[in-house]
């Protein structure tokens, strides 16, 4: 009768630790399951927010195409149609031959400057700093804003890559002047190993952060930098200036 008794017991004891085992087991089973779903979860919220942001990236991109492209067509017909059919009319009237020259030279002018936004010259034989200063320069001089720079000599960089920086150079300088009020800009680049550095600065009156995150400029900006695949800071505030910190990897 004993050994019944401690047979019994025995198995008692074996039952109640694969009992415990089975829940373990379970327990186990479900907090994997469980872990395993917020990784998929949070996976899945990753990927819809990176979807988002490159769904918000396009429509800006197509918000910059339709704003130049309305930009362009406002020029052409402001400025060059309205100085071709000036021409026009003076080609009517007796009027000297060095007006005429005059108002032909303007139209030359002004249809090699749409020329020039579009694509700038010699961009591919020309060096980035090259291109840059030719922005600088220009830029001081027209809206009457103090410009210091120390722009080092860059290495070869690609025809895409140079045109995506000198337009995120202008559009800085626009912002800077236009709504900062900013009477003085620095410009500093330089590269190292296989990174170029780029920043612009101002003693402009800053930025709300409605206007960071509502600002179409700043936006084009986003938008071809991710087209480069580099990053950037901006640190600005009411008062206080505006930064623009750039980082790009050359030669990917």
């Amino acid at each position: 009768m004993g050994t019944w008794q401690n047979s019994g017991t025995i198995g008692y004891w074996i039952i109640s630790f694969m009992s415990v085992v089975l829940v373990l087991v379970v327990f186990i089973v479900l907090l994997v399951r469980i872990s395993f779903k917020r990784m998929i979860d949070t996976k899945l919220e990753e990927t819809e927010l990176k979807l988002e942001h490159q769904t918000t990236l396009l429509e800006t991109s197509i918000l910059v195409q339709e704003k130049e492209r309305t930009r362009i067509a406002a020029d052409i017909h402001d400025e060059l149609i309205g100085k071709l059919i000036a021409f026009q009319l003076q080609l009517e009237i007796p009027i000297s031959i060095a007006e005429k020259n005059a108002l032909l030279s303007e139209c030359i002018s002004t249809a090699r400057r749409i020329s020039h936004d579009l694509v700038p010259p010699l961009i591919e034989l020309s060096s980035l700093n090259e291109l840059i200063y030719g922005i600088l320069e220009p830029f001081s001089k027209l809206l009457n804003c103090g410009v210091y720079s120390t722009v080092e000599e860059s290495k070869s960089i690609d025809f895409e890559v140079k045109t995506q920086l000198m337009r995120i150079v202008q559009e800085c300088l626009a912002n800077s002047k236009k709504h900062a009020q900013a009477t003085i800009v620095f410009v500093q680049m330089k590269t190292f190993r296989e990174y170029l550095f780029l920043k612009i600065s101002d003693n402009g009156s800053g930025f709300r952060s409605d206007q960071i995150v509502s600002g179409l400029g700043l936006k084009n900006i986003e938008t071809r930098m991710h087209y480069l695949k580099g990053k950037y800071k901006l640190k600005t505030s009411e008062g206080n200036g505006t930064s623009y910190l750039f980082a790009i990897q050359l030669n990917k």
